[in-house]
């Protein structure tokens, strides 16, 4: 962290938008810590609708979750790793990975494949056949194109597929992974039950994703980080996702709360990027980072509302003949 922080007093006195991108990042920095006093959840209303009319009135910034540019994956790359758009991306691979078993002789669905980058990393890593499916046009595009570029387009390919509609093929994976990728998905009890249908016998379910904390309806905090997407998300809680799971064959673990571990992620790439960030290039993709700052400190403030959560769900597939225990 004294790194970055050493970078940012480098570059304080520039003028211009590396001087907005500082004052993003310390709103950032300052949510990323816990040291920005929670709004109450009457603050919303009319204010939240001001801001975002101000939004669309032609300020420079743009909306992170509605374009895939070239200079915002520049960014996203750089703050999460090669080919990945989660911060959660090199958690899972450093620690959930080498958990699976997986081998050259197993197969991977990977719902959410983004840009391809997890499903390449783990070919690389295990020798797994990974099919990765996409819901967004562009992403899955973008996904496609840099498997081919890498050679990995047999191994690990990354197919555009709705999800709304799923067409995976029964009995065909060994193990099935979904980094908050499923929480946009509206009829989320058609996708998990061809999901499990698609798993073999003794295959692996292991998902992340965002949830609400319980039934009570989202507060304005999380509604402003629900309305930056062009396609709202629809939130269950954890408890209702885990029930629907204990429906199908499977033999569930304990749910878990791993939001802690998720805004941790977030914090390790921020300061992992501007510890090693040159003065040249700071300058030069500022604005960028600026808009990649508004959208996680919105993200932040929903989660540190307590309105918004990550959690982990794992199950196995059991044999046709056993009855689930939940």
């Amino acid at each position: 962290m004294a790194a970055a922080v050493a970078n940012l007093d480098e570059v304080s006195k520039e003028p211009g938008k590396i001087r907005r991108f500082l004052r993003r990042f310390l709103c950032l920095f300052t949510r990323l810590l816990g040291l920005k006093k929670k709004k109450k959840a009457a603050a919303g209303g009319k204010k939240r609708k001001k801001g975002a009319a101000k939004q669309k009135s032609g300020d420079e910034d743009f909306d992170p979750q509605s374009v895939w540019s070239p200079e915002r994956l520049n960014v996203v790359e750089k703050l999460w790793g090669e080919g990945c758009i989660s911060p959660s991306s090199a958690e899972f691979l450093r620690t959930t990975l080498p958990l699976f078993g997986l081998s050259e002789k197993k197969s991977l669905l990977l719902l959410g494949a983004g840009l391809g980058g997890v499903g390449r990393a783990m070919v690389d890593e295990t020798g797994v056949w990974v099919t990765g499916v996409e819901a967004d046009e562009e992403l899955a595009a973008l996904g496609k194109e840099q498997t081919r570029m890498t050679g990995m387009q047999k191994r690990a390919p990354v197919k555009l597929s709705n999800l709304e509609q799923p067409q995976l093929k029964a009995n065909s994976f060994n193990t099935a992974v979904s980094l908050e990728s499923l929480y946009k998905v509206t009829d989320k009890e058609q996708l998990y039950t061809a999901i499990v249908a698609s798993l073999r016998g003794e295959g692996e379910l292991f998902m992340t994703d965002f949830v609400l904390p319980d039934d009570t309806p989202p507060n304005d905090t999380v509604t402003k980080w629900i309305d930056q997407h062009p396609n709202p998300p629809h939130l269950w809680t954890p408890k209702k996702i885990q029930a629907f799971l204990g429906t199908l064959n499977l033999e569930l673990k304990p749910f878990e709360d791993v939001t802690s571990k998720y805004r941790s992620g977030v914090f390790k790439g921020f300061f992992g990027y501007l510890s090693n960030v040159t003065k040249p290039e700071l300058m030069e993709i500022s604005g960028d980072l600026i808009s990649e700052c508004d959208y996680w400190a919105t993200q932040l403030s929903a989660i540190d509302s307590g309105g918004l959560k990550v959690y982990r769900f794992h199950a196995f597939k059991l044999p046709e003949k056993r009855k689930p225990v939940v």
